[in-house]
């Protein structure tokens, strides 16, 4: 997987072994700056085939009894 930041720049590359026997769902950990709160997009390559998908990244605050 591929992370790309809003500029088109990688900031990360992580690479899972597929097990088809399992059917387990994939799991990937990123992490952003506070300041940049905009669209990031995502490219999964499986051999030959690849799926790009936008994430919109927003602040989430915490509920607090006021």
């Amino acid at each position: 997987m591929t992370f790309y930041n809003p500029e088109n720049m990688i900031t990360s590359e992580q690479i899972q072994q597929l097990n088809l026997d399992n059917k387990l769902i994939y799991n990937f950990t990123l992490s952003t700056s506070l300041l940049q709160r905009l669209v990031y997009r995502c490219i999964f390559r499986i051999e030959l085939c690849w799926c790009a998908k936008n994430i919109r990244i927003e602040t989430i605050k915490p509920n607090t009894a006021e």
